[in-house]
């Protein structure tokens, strides 16, 4: 409130105020946790020394990434008017969700999980989990995608919808995000984070000249064009190295089968069912929706037998 409304220094000040908060919360707390940690703890030098050529790269890696998901506003923000900006910022949000219900959840358990296997064969699994997370990847982004029209008006009002021709070039962006995170976690199996720093800072170089360029003359388009490219390019590089630590035996037909089914959803939202709203759509989008998975259920045999016990054993644990 101080930072926007009395001092008026508008975004900035958002990103002022929560720097601020950051520090003091560390000014109040490291001293005490550094004291906890010598008094308890036998460190050994050698170890923090490993830490720390780990763990640092990954500041700007995680720094870059956060600029390159909000460059954008900031050209839009200089370049064109609020209310672009405001629709833009709408459709960010609302992909942001799947960020947090699929993204961000397996981001923090795929390093770990890996780390826990570090001296068993993960190639294969490593390829099944790729495998798993197109899936969801695809079915949460195609959700998304469908009911981004009912999304946008609970969340705001018709003059916002303009949003959902925003919404699925950032859907798109958060799926690249999410096999940025895949490949990233086979680099720090092999302890080469210095390398994500590397791909990031490219990404947002990238970045940084296609707003320059796009921005000003396209408004929102290039904006989205502009974060697009550059979580795309930061997720093929790192998908593209880290094939040089494992080498994964991709799941070409199920991969394969899981692009047609995206393809074929999007086709039909963008051929029509986009344009349609009310009680009526949504039963043809859940729909459409569930004669997919029936599909991968029965003809297309997406699963494996072991699956389907598997998916047969939720099944009947949530209906009981």
């Amino acid at each position: 409130i101080l930072m926007v409304r009395y001092l008026r220094q508008g975004v900035l000040g958002v990103l002022w105020a929560q720097a601020i908060v950051y520090i003091a919360v560390a000014v109040v707390f490291l001293p005490g946790i550094l004291k906890i940690a010598l008094e308890n703890l036998d460190l050994d030098w050698d170890m923090v020394k490993q830490l720390f050529g780990f763990g640092f790269p990954l500041i700007f890696t995680m720094s870059g990434m956060l600029a390159i998901s909000s460059l954008d506003r900031y050209f839009l923000v200089h370049f064109r008017n609020l209310e672009e900006v405001g629709i833009y910022s709408l459709g960010v949000r609302l992909a942001a969700i799947l960020t947090v219900v699929v993204v961000t959840p397996f981001q923090l358990a795929w390093a770990p999980f890996l780390f826990s296997r570090e001296n068993a064969n993960i190639e294969k699994l490593a390829s099944r989990v790729f495998t798993y997370l197109a899936l969801a990847l695809t079915f949460a982004a195609t959700a998304f995608l469908f009911f981004g029209r009912e999304m946008i008006m609970l969340l705001s009002t018709k003059d916002f919808l303009a949003a959902q021709a925003v919404l699925p070039f950032m859907l798109v962006s958060v799926a690249m995000t999410g096999v940025y995170y895949w490949s990233g976690g086979l680099v720090h199996l092999a302890e080469k984070t210095w390398i994500l720093g590397a791909i990031v800072f490219i990404a947002g170089l990238c970045n940084l000249a296609m707003n320059t360029v796009l921005t000003p003359r396209l408004g929102w388009p290039g904006a989205a064009w502009s974060n697009v490219g550059a979580k795309s390019m930061a997720a093929f590089l790192t998908l593209l190295l880290s094939m040089r630590f494992s080498r994964i035996p991709f799941e070409q037909r199920r991969l394969a089968t899981v692009g047609i089914l995206l393809i074929g959803y999007w086709a039909v939202y963008f051929l029509g069912l986009n344009a349609i709203s009310g009680p009526t759509a949504i039963g043809i989008k859940v729909a459409i929706l569930a004669l997919g998975v029936l599909m991968l259920c029965g003809p297309l045999r997406f699963f494996t037998n072991g699956e389907r016990r598997q998916l047969r054993g939720v099944f009947v644990a949530v209906l009981n």
